[in-house]
């Protein structure tokens, strides 16, 4: 469970960008994997995003977020699968937030894989209310989620050129505070 502390701060500003989906004219960089996923925060209101960072780099203080390798908003009313483009190597879930966000030690984050030339699976990420929240300070969580069948149905349908052009794999993130 990750603490963030609700202050009237604005460093939405102050992090990077909310990558968008590959579109059907962008082209990858020969070192160039596509992560796939979806986030849901279905039980949140408002804005709430994550912040993938490289493996490596710290995803702590304000200023962070300059260094965040992507990031993506979390959907709250439908299912709406990310495609972003990220070079191959390892990453974390550095950051979760609205206002503000919970910085995320590597040592206890989600990480991911991401291969070049591949549609890379990493499961569906859901960002759920943890015990011990309040009105002060939100408590989440991060939960990893199989849907593969789903996503690749969803790739087919609305992004064909990625399936016709990369191959799939299936590489779950994972979690280091639960067991395998």
């Amino acid at each position: 469970m990750y603490r963030a502390t609700v202050i009237a701060i604005i460093s939405l500003g102050l992090t990077a960008c909310t990558a968008q989906s590959i579109k059907s004219n962008q082209s990858l960089a020969a070192d160039e994997g596509i992560l796939v996923t979806t986030v849901e925060c279905s039980i949140f209101d408002g804005p709430f995003k994550v912040e993938f960072y490289r493996t490596g780099l710290s995803s702590k203080g304000y200023f962070a977020g300059f260094k965040a390798a992507g990031s993506s908003a979390c959907d709250r009313q439908k299912r709406i699968l990310r495609t972003i483009s990220l070079p191959q190597g390892s990453y974390f879930i550095g950051k979760i937030g609205r206002e503000t966000f919970a910085d995320i030690p590597e040592s206890d984050a989600v990480a991911f894989q991401i291969k070049a030339g591949k549609l890379n699976y990493i499961g569906d990420l859901m960002i759920v209310s943890a015990p011990g929240s309040s009105s002060q300070t939100t408590l989440v969580d991060v939960r990893i989620v199989d849907n593969e069948k789903l996503a690749m149905q969803q790739i087919a349908s609305e992004y064909p050129w990625l399936r016709d052009k990369h191959e799939w794999i299936k590489s779950l993130a994972t979690d280091p505070r639960k067991p395998r």
